[in-house]
């Protein structure tokens, strides 16, 4: 039964992740319930998709550094200061700066590959991506928590931030290893459908916990919900263009993968690790930039689709 229910979540990914946003809204006291579920939901979603990785196909990406390292320098470095000139420049409106720029310091959603394969691409460059990304994340979102948003009176001590975001990002490379150690790759390739439905089961709970205090706050100051959610899906278009303008010049199966990973950026995981610090916008913010995030596959599934260039592939 329960092996039934996975494969049919995995089948129908594209519509069960917007419905998770949906409930987090619809149902706040669910939300609630599950807020603290936020982190291991996340770190979840990683290790699923590092179980769900083809290692062997990674391995020959990784021997291509060119698209990596120019796409890892542009998502990890050039992004987060060029947000925060654009700040101090007053190009990006004060109630969003410091969201803007913490956004544009995360890391790529892990499932960012399997938005990929659920396109008809090749998941390597995005599963790729994704890895060399988030190792990187101790390093860079250290630096920006120190270099970048005292500019905006954001304050965090530097040492427990650093335990706290090497924790996160790492641990689901410690537990993948030793779950491929134990169980061997031919099982989980065997049991790749369940674990694509388990991708999707702890989609929603990450969709739904992390919506928490979204609906109560919309109602009390609604102007300001709706200005942040009209942001996210702003950010959202600007990113996946950036990205695809990144790697235009190497194929469109190279940039619409560069498009996936800057335009999805793991603001849970980066709302986790801040725990707190950044104040109640981004914490709003993180929620919200779920919507365009998990509708994401579906309107580009559509776009590519209408240009005749979609191959559907497998579901996150």
């Amino acid at each position: 039964m329960i092996v039934a229910a996975l494969r049919l979540l995995g089948k129908h990914a594209r519509w069960t992740l917007p419905v998770g946003v949906c409930t987090g809204i619809v149902f706040p006291a669910l939300a609630e319930a599950l807020q603290s579920l936020v982190l291991p939901a996340m770190m979840g979603m990683i290790t699923v998709s590092l179980l769900r990785l083809e290692w062997s196909a990674l391995i020959d990406t990784l021997r291509q550094p060119a698209r990596i390292g120019w796409l890892t320098v542009c998502t990890m470095v050039i992004s987060p200061v060029a947000v925060w000139l654009l700040a101090l420049m007053g190009f990006i409106p004060e109630a969003f700066t410091v969201l803007s720029v913490l956004q544009a310091a995360s890391a790529p959603i892990g499932s960012a590959a399997a938005f990929a394969l659920f396109l008809g691409i090749p998941g390597h460059l995005s599963m790729a991506g994704t890895v060399v990304m988030t190792l990187m994340l101790p390093i860079t979102l250290t630096a920006t928590a120190s270099l970048l948003l005292p500019s905006f009176g954001i304050t965090v001590d530097l040492g427990q931030f650093f335990v706290r975001v090497t924790l996160s990002a790492l641990a689901p490379f410690v537990i993948t290893l030793l779950v491929r150690r134990l169980v061997g790759d031919a099982t989980l390739r065997r049991f790749d459908p369940e674990l694509a439905g388990l991708n999707v089961v702890l989609l929603v709970l990450f969709a739904v916990a992390i919506m928490n205090g979204v609906t109560e706050t919309f109602f009390e100051r609604p102007a300001f919900i709706l200005a942040l959610f009209a942001w996210s899906c702003f950010a959202a278009v600007l990113w996946h263009l950036t990205g695809y303008m990144v790697l235009r010049t190497r194929g469109f199966e190279n940039a619409l993968s560069s498009s996936l990973l800057m335009g999805n950026r793991n603001l849970g995981l980066t709302l986790a690790v801040t725990a707190g610090t950044a104040g109640e916008a981004f914490q709003m913010y993180a929620g919200l930039a779920q919507i365009p995030l998990f509708c994401a596959p579906l309107l580009l599934s559509g776009v590519l689709r209408w240009l005749g260039s979609g191959r559907p592939g497998r579901e996150p």
